[in-house]
């Protein structure tokens, strides 16, 4: 089982199973959000391995994760 953590900040539901399913089916803890301030509030506390963003949604604000 591998240790590492990915983080989808995603809001669409069938791409949200798909990344889940697929990651999760090949060992990885999987964390989902559909906010961009929640991700940002989390990965500050708990930093994730990886995090899959989607930058074309509702509450991107490029300012806010390139600061984090």
């Amino acid at each position: 089982m591998k240790n590492e953590r990915i983080l989808v900040v995603e809001d669409e539901l069938e791409i949200i199973e798909f990344y889940q399913d697929y990651l999760e089916n090949s060992g990885y803890r999987v964390r989902i959000l559909d906010r961009g301030d929640e991700a940002v509030d989390l990965v500050q506390q708990d930093p994730m391995d990886l995090i899959l963003l989607n930058l074309c949604y509702q509450d991107y604000q490029e300012s806010m994760y390139a600061e984090n």
